[in-house]
């Protein structure tokens, strides 16, 4: 079975001047770091409009909790193994680019 995913679109808040996600309290602390992998839609959304939150797929989630820990969820179809290693590649980063 093949599932098609996506990157949560993150929404503008003006009270605190940044770009958030909804995370249910499971992540604490801002970071470039944090993301959501969701089920890619089935073309019946509005371009750049989000869904609402109850609305979509989450299969990953990562996000910074204090400065040296994070959390992972993730469920079905994502194995423990393959969940890691998505949240592992966003601590990559390109040396030519520093």
């Amino acid at each position: 079975m093949r599932v098609k995913c996506k990157f949560a679109v993150v929404m503008f808040d003006k009270d605190v001047q940044a770009f958030v996600l909804n995370f249910s309290g499971r992540v604490e602390k801002p970071s470039v770091k944090n993301f959501q992998l969701v089920q890619e839609d089935d073309g019946t959304q509005k371009f750049n409009q989000p869904l609402n939150f109850l609305d979509e797929r989450i299969y990953l989630q990562f996000g910074r909790v204090t400065n040296h820990e994070f959390n992972m969820d993730f469920q079905w179809p994502l194995s423990p193994f393959q969940a890691f290693c998505v949240c592992l590649s966003s601590f990559d980063y390109k040396i030519a680019c520093e």
